[in-house]
């Protein structure tokens, strides 16, 4: 259980932030993972226009950022601009988004940190009624919904493979797209296999890692730029 006590670990504004160093949910600390959920939680909470817009931007703009080549440079920029957005809020001001690294769930889905009671919720299909966001709601007013399924993820060692046998973006993306991708969608289910998947906060922290593992495919193969 992470028991981290209470209270927010917001920094100074007046504080410089240091560089943005995106960390691996699964080895993250306690109180970062924590300080996290709370940016999200609040923002829900504080700001529910403001993030439900993310939601419904991302289902008006699917067909133009899925199945296409813009598809990792729009989250790219989707996934600064809320990061920004957490950034905006009083408390959080160096904030960073973590990465869900699914690989290495590969195989034990069902026990991936990112399902517990004191985190994002358990891995139990139906409306999320424990966790952070616990009781949440989507933009209809439904609740935040999940829908397991035995869908498994991409290994570390597939994934290495998928990295490294495609050098070219038209190669590599499509592929990448697919399962690697879709994967962690189809194993929740409910909201996250939706146009609407960002209702659900878990959305973000794949994404962080779908845009982790096209940076190492980047340095892999040298590419500073897409031509």
């Amino acid at each position: 259980c992470c028991a981290c006590g209470g209270g927010s670990t917001g920094t100074n504004p007046a504080m410089e932030c240091p560089p943005r160093v995106r960390k691996a949910w699964s080895t993250m600390p306690c109180d970062e993972r924590q300080h996290f959920l709370e940016a999200v939680a609040t923002l829900r909470r504080e700001r529910s226009d403001m993030f439900f817009e993310f939601a419904t931007a991302h289902e008006f703009q699917f067909s133009f950022a899925h199945g296409t080549s813009t598809f990792l440079h729009w989250h790219r920029w989707y996934l600064l601009a809320f990061e920004n957005t957490l950034r905006s809020l009083p408390g959080f001001e160096c904030v960073t988004l973590p990465y869900w690294d699914t690989d290495r769930d590969a195989g034990a889905e069902t026990d991936s940190s990112v399902f517990r009671a004191d985190a994002f919720g358990a891995h139990t299909s139906g409306c999320v009624n424990d966790g952070f966001f616990a009781g949440s709601q989507d933009p209809s007013g439904g609740c935040l919904n999940r829908e397991f399924t035995e869908q498994s993820f991409v290994g570390t060692d597939e994934m290495a493979a998928l990295i490294q046998s495609w050098e070219s973006f038209e190669d590599f993306r499509p592929r990448f797209e697919a399962t690697p991708h879709a994967a962690p969608h189809i194993h929740v289910g409910g909201d996250m296999a939706t146009g609407i998947s960002p209702v659900d906060p878990l959305f973000f922290v794949h994404h962080a890692n779908v845009d982790r593992i096209w940076a190492v495919w980047q340095g892999y193969h040298g590419h500073s730029a897409v031509s």
